[in-house]
């Protein structure tokens, strides 16, 4: 699977985590334990610009025909 191919499935993944990740930070009893959580969501996002630069500079593959052979 092409990095572009999997950018969909770890937005979705991301997306879970950051929903939990804001429920834990909404549920926090503590700062710390509230920073913790938005830190996660920080890292997050972090991986999704990281695999949506990495898709992006993926070279596409053309198909080779075997036209004028």
């Amino acid at each position: 699977m092409s990095a572009l191919e999997a950018l969909p499935w770890q937005i979705s993944f991301a997306a879970g985590n950051i929903k939990e990740y804001l429920r834990e930070a909404k549920e926090a009893r503590k700062l710390d334990e509230a920073i913790t959580a938005l830190a996660k969501i920080d890292t997050q996002v972090d991986a999704l610009i990281e695999a949506a630069l990495t898709a992006c500079a993926e070279p596409e593959i053309e198909e080779i025909g075997t036209e004028g052979l």
